[in-house]
């Protein structure tokens, strides 16, 4: 079941109130709180999803009151004695069929390899048949051979304390079943598992200063009674979430009352997956900036210490929190789940759907709802079984306050569509819009073009025409309900190609070179391959190591620029394969794909 209300908070100047909604469930639950505001920022909604008895994932959104720098962040609060308890991870530890013997064993020769936070959540129930219901990545790591920085311990086995490099402080889970948040060289032989984070965000209630640049974000914390809260924010997505500082991040979580807390790896290794009650997969709920989730080092997972009987209990319902336009039908849907979280069938006989005030709107025997004309304000839907409500979810029906374009331009083929990146908003809030809600006016820019032959609309999708020369249009949008509200957007349509390299010899002929760079992985050497542990240096006899101890690519390009080299080759660490890849200018006579000019790069 899950519970959802926005937090009121007055807008200035741009935003007016924010609406309340409230999902009542049959089953009670330790109540969780309303989110807490830190700086200049404003919680702009709030949803609360329940994951297992004790156990709740709130999505929030953040903003300033500009409305012009909005967060995305996922928090899961593990309330003092929740049917759930943590497991550190380390690709290779779980393994199917292995057991806690066998793992002690292998624990002490352990390699190191990365893998992605749902792959070991995955292995994890794999070897085990435990229930992850929450995985998040864990510490920073070395990229060249995957070891993590600081503590990993599992199952009571020590993988290691730190790197020889960094002492980092850890989180714990201890013998006795308590969580903990400890100094480096803090005593672990009472340690179960444990993960480290490179440096504390709150010691003892004292913020502690780590920086001011914007980026996804992720912690660990604990409150003073006991209570766990984890937090991610994604970032480097304006406008869909734009990152924390570490001081943003560490003010927050204060703010909702953790005393202590770490940094755990951010940027683009930020994941964060969680499994809903009722529900049977991990599925991550964040934004990865890398646009997919990243191989990473260590993980916490979060584990259900709940019997799962799937005997039906009660309902979670679903849309919910979720605004949606005038006259928008809306389809509800429902899963059963058991008394502890688990999926659950739901009843075959007596079972409806119903709304708490027929004023809105009626509901079908399928959960499809049509609003009464107009209609604007809360809808409550509720499924009955027997006669009893088993679960309800609420969600708003309301005008568009905001209409924006995500860029002020948009370059497209001919032939082609897209919504622009339309973006509608209800007081600073996604609403979901349909056909008819927009006017739209398309105005050729093109001498010789009519506004017909540039593009038509298709419903909310705009098509482009089909031309021989490159077309430009100024494509407007306007709330059919409130024509003050309007957005425009200029589209160029079958724009030629622009050369920014060519990759031609230079007037003397010299064709361009490139150069191949790989990681210095330790399993290279020790299979007699690259045992300078160097660089690669592809088209070119000299073998020599470029310059040792590089670890990054910015760091490597002076050195091979001063060597002649035009371009070079930097796979990702992920990419294990000794001397993976190529990269090399070709020309049309040596078989190389020449699309213009004479030369090409081949990867």
């Amino acid at each position: 079941m899950n519970t959802t209300r926005f937090v009121n908070r007055a807008w200035a100047f741009l935003l007016a109130a924010v609406m309340v909604l409230t999902l009542i469930c049959p089953q009670a639950l330790a109540a969780n709180e309303t989110i807490q505001p830190a700086g200049d920022k404003l919680v702009i909604g709030q949803t609360d999803y329940a994951l297992v008895d004790g156990v709740t994932e709130t999505d929030i959104f953040l903003n300033t009151k500009e409305g012009n720098a909005q967060i995305a962040g996922f928090m899961t609060t593990i309330a003092p004695g929740a049917k759930a308890t943590f497991k550190a991870s380390y690709n290779g530890y779980y393994t199917e069929g292995s057991t806690p013997a066998s793992r002690k064993d292998a624990a002490a020769n352990l390699p190191w390899n990365l893998e992605k936070t749902t792959l070991q959540a995955a292995a994890y129930t794999k070897a085990t048949g435990g229930n992850v219901i929450m995985a998040m990545n864990g510490d920073f790591y070395n990229m060249q051979n995957a070891q993590p920085n600081g503590y990993l311990i599992m199952e009571g086995n020590v993988i290691q304390e730190n790197d020889g490099v960094h002492f980092e402080p850890y989180f714990a889970v201890l013998k006795d079943g308590k969580f903990a948040i400890r100094d480096a060289g803090t005593d672990c032989s009472d340690v179960l598992e444990a993960i480290s984070g490179p440096f504390y965000l709150i010691k003892d209630g004292q913020i502690q200063s780590n920086g001011d640049s914007r980026m996804p974000v992720n912690s660990i914390g604990i409150k003073a009674d006991g209570t766990v809260v984890t937090f991610m924010a994604d970032g480097r997505q304006s406008p869909y979430s734009v990152g924390m500082t570490l001081n943003e991040q560490a003010e927050f979580l204060a703010a909702q009352g953790v005393v202590n807390a770490l940094y755990l790896d951010g940027g683009g290794s930020a994941t964060y997956a969680s499994k809903r009650e009722g529900t049977s997969d991990l599925t991550i709920r964040n934004r990865p900036s890398d646009g997919v989730e990243r191989t990473v080092s260590s993980a916490l997972l979060l584990v259900s210490t709940a019997e799962q009987d799937g005997v039906f209990d009660h309902a979670s319902l679903s849309p919910n929190n979720t605004i949606y336009t005038p006259n928008s039908q809306i389809q509800f849907s429902a899963i059963g789940v058991d008394k502890n979280g688990g999926h659950a069938e739901l009843p075959d006989d007596n079972v409806s759907w119903s709304v708490t005030d027929s004023k809105c709107g009626t509901i079908d025997a399928n959960g499809l709802f049509t609003p009464a004309k107009n209609y604007k304000g809360e809808v409550t839907a509720q499924l009955l079984v027997d006669g009893k409500s088993a679960g309800r979810t609420t969600v708003t029906i309301a005008d568009i306050t905001a209409l924006s374009f995500s860029s002020p331009e948009a370059s497209m083929d001919f032939g082609a569509t897209s919504d622009l990146g339309l973006a509608a908003k209800s007081n600073g809030l996604d609403i979901i819009y349909k056909d008819g809600d927009f006017n739209w006016t398309i105005t050729s820019k093109t001498e010789g073009v009519a506004d017909a032959d540039v593009g038509h609309m298709d419903g909310n999708t705009f098509v482009s025409g089909n031309g021989t020369q490159t077309m430009n249009a100024a494509v407007k949008v306007q709330y059919a309900y409130d024509k003050s509200l309007s957005a425009e957007i200029n589209v160029e349509i079958g724009k030629l190609p622009v050369t920014l390299l060519d990759f031609e010899p230079d007037a003397e002929g010299n064709r361009q070179q490139c150069a191949h760079y790989h990681w210095i992985l330790d399993k290279f050497a020790e299979n007699g391959q690259n045992p300078d542990h160097g660089y690669i240096r592809k088209n070119s006899d000299d073998k020599t190591p470029l310059k040792a101890g590089i670890f990054n690519y910015w760091d490597a390009i002076e050195p091979f620029h001063n060597d002649g080299y035009d371009y070079f080759l930097w796979p990702n660490q992920a990419l294990d394969d000794y001397c993976c890849g190529n990269l090399k200018i070709v020309t049309e006579e040596e078989g190389g794909k020449v699309r213009f000019g004479q030369s090409s790069m081949e990867f």
